[in-house]
């Protein structure tokens, strides 16, 4: 008899772990950062409470988009999509396959409802909400006459128009927005409004805040002792004055967290999911600009989220 319960049992605990899903974390052959975070989730994920759930690491693949075109999913998987791309849509709504898409944007995730139908997906954001970025700005106002804050996006960018009407209504009123037509240079479309702006916003738009266009309104903006808050680490070395933005580690930790929720719950409780940030301070820019050490630290000390 207890033979015949030990292989009962042999046999239910075999047959029970076969059935865990598989987590299968891809990333884009031609960005080999993704690459390395792939498998950074992947030894992270191994060290953490999936043993608890029966979860090993050859039920956790690391494949690139090309790699996971031709592979069989199992059931009741969960695929993890690294980076802005994807490796099909039609794909992963094809295989009725969950998804968690990390290292992405709030624009890109704002599209994922028009191709994931009735597929279960959640989305890890690397850039912050525009009323945070507001928030701060309004704090490093200094006088009466300079209240507008202008945020510069690309005419194509209508995602950006739809976060400024989101906006709180007393957010809005200081809110000055100038769209670049393609081909136009911004630097020298926004120079008429930098004599009444406050701070500059830049906001994740590739049209505008990269390469010479990036450096010009900064440059302009340090002549015209108006602040610039960026949404990355390297824009406070190119001349922000605050930044804030989640590191990358923050959001691999954010990325494991919804796996872990996916595993134990079955479903994902947020769409969009923003990780933890930190702001931080060019102190040579703030000096120039002349703003008070203790009035940034105070900003900083107030609004950080580590």
């Amino acid at each position: 008899m207890k033979l015949k319960t030990t292989i009962l049992l042999a046999f239910f605990l075999l047959t029970s772990y076969s059935a865990q899903a598989s987590i299968y974390i891809t990333y884009p052959e031609d960005v080999n950062v993704y690459k390395k975070i792939a498998y950074a989730i992947q030894k992270n994920l191994n060290k953490k409470t999936l043993s608890t759930l029966q979860l090993n690491h050859s039920e956790i693949e690391v494949m690139s988009f090309s790699e996971i075109k031709g592979h069989s999913l199992k059931k009741d998987s969960l695929v993890i999509n690294i980076g802005k791309k994807s490796p099909n849509p039609n794909y992963l709504t094809q295989s009725n396959t969950p998804t968690l898409y990390t290292f992405t944007t709030r624009k890109n995730a704002s599209t994922i409802n028009s191709y994931a139908k009735d597929n279960p997906w959640a989305a890890i954001v690397i850039d912050q909400p525009l009323q945070r970025l507001v928030n701060i700005a309004e704090k490093t106002m200094r006088n009466d006459y300079k209240k507008i804050i202008i945020v510069i996006a690309s005419e194509k960018n209508d995602y950006a128009i739809q976060e400024i009407n989101n906006l709180e209504e007393k957010s809005k009123t200081n809110i000055k927005i100038l769209r670049i037509k393609e081909g136009d240079t911004a630097a020298k479309t926004i120079k008429k409004d930098l004599s009444n702006a406050a701070a500059i916003i830049a906001i994740h738009d590739q049209n505008v805040w990269s390469g010479n266009n990036a450096r010009w309104i900064l440059h302009q903006a340090y002549s015209h002792k108006i602040p610039v808050i960026g949404y990355s680490k390297a824009f406070l070395k190119a001349g922000a004055m605050i930044s804030i933005y989640s590191s990358a580690e923050q959001i691999i930790e954010e990325t494991e967290r919804r796996v872990i929720e996916w595993i134990e719950k079955g479903h994902f409780e947020k769409q969009i999911n923003s990780p933890k940030y930190q702001i931080e301070v060019n102190r040579n820019i703030a000096k120039a600009l002349q703003y008070r050490p203790s009035s940034i630290a105070k900003i900083v000390r107030e609004n950080n989220d580590i």
